[in-house]
Order: C-alpha cells, then structure tokens, then sequence
C-alpha cells in the first residue's frame, strides 16, 4: 500500500512538473495582458490580479511541492476570495482536490474554471481525464 501511495506522490509532482514546462512555452502578450499558447490558444487570461493573491498561489505551490495538500488548499482558497476569477488559483484548487481525493470539491473547482476560461478547461480535461 505504501508503494502506491508513493507512486501517485511521484505521479502528481510530475503533473505539476508538467504543467509549468507548459507554461515555460507560454508567451505573454503585453497588448492584452492575456496569456497564449504557443499553439495561439489562451491559456490563462487572468487580469488585474492582486499582489497578495499571486503570492498565496506561490505558497500554496510551495506546499504542494512539500506534499502538504492541506496547507496548500487553505492557501488556494484564500487566493481566490481575494480574486474570485482567478483562474490559476482555481486550477491549483482543482488539482490538489484531485489529489487529496475530495471530487465533489474538484468538480465545483473545475466547473469555475470552466466558466471563467473554457478552452484552458478543456486542456485540463484532456491533461487530467477529467
């Protein structure tokens, strides 16, 4: 049982690992203050987004990478009552749901990031089989 679990922590750090060399080939458009794809599909379009709430989804980072999906999750959810439409703080939600296993609270998390960017949600459909 151990093995399995120590598997799925190695499985969800390669996601994540995934997921910025993702964004390592997003290029920033300083026009529209959107980010696009360099497949020219947006990717996150958030604007306006305040210092405090970029810097709880830096910590809640942090503490994914430390396999304290708690921590992460409070620093998550506080990101996103300071900006409600914050969509990368609403991906990080997502996923770290996904891997503490409560999909009630994923499939909310999706279902916002479903509607404040479809195409981005739909990359996450396909990245996560959702």
């Amino acid at each position: 049982m151990r093995l399995k679990i120590k598997y799925k922590l190695t499985l969800l750090n390669l996601l994540i690992l995934f997921f910025f060399i993702f964004l390592i080939k997003i290029s920033f458009s300083e026009n529209t203050g959107s980010v696009e794809c360099g497949a020219s599909c947006e990717c996150f379009t958030d604007k306006n987004v305040p210092k405090t709430a970029e810097e709880l989804v830096e910590k809640g980072l942090k503490y994914l990478s430390q396999n304290n999906q708690k921590m992460a999750v409070k620093s998550f959810k506080k990101a996103v009552s300071i900006h409600p439409d914050y969509q990368k703080a609403h991906y990080f939600l997502f996923v770290s749901y996904l891997y503490t296993k409560d999909k009630r609270s994923a499939e909310k998390e999706f279902n916002i990031l479903n509607k404040l960017n479809p195409v981005m949600a739909k990359q996450v459909k396909k990245i996560y089989n959702y």
